[in-house]
């Protein structure tokens, strides 16, 4: 993966921990970047879902989805913004499921 552009701090380390991923399929690299975002990210979900437990398998899903696509990741855009953009179309897809749910036929 080659950007050829200028990225920032944050932005080269992300990069440079994808490579590894990618390339040398580096577990480390991924629990690297996960500790980066993690907490920011359960932050969010918890604001939104407002069930901690929910939370908590969001973040994972979004973690497991990002993982399985990282292929698909253009460093245009930053890592940690391509990473909530997926959380929050899962956050919506559970929300809409949940929704469905308690939806009662009168």
């Amino acid at each position: 993966m080659d950007t050829g552009m200028q990225l920032t701090e944050k932005g080269q380390r992300d990069f440079e921990l994808i490579n590894r991923i990618l390339n040398y399929g580096d577990q480390s690299a991924y629990d690297e970047i996960r500790k980066y975002y993690y907490n920011t990210l359960y932050i969010m979900m918890l604001k939104i879902i407002k069930e901690p437990d929910d939370a908590e398998y969001l973040t994972s899903a979004a973690f497991e989805k990002a993982y399985k696509s990282l292929r698909h990741y253009t460093p245009i855009f930053s890592f940690s913004t391509w990473l909530f953009k997926i959380a929050c179309n899962n956050c919506i897809d559970f929300m809409h499921i949940k929704a469905k749910d308690y939806q009662f036929e009168y």
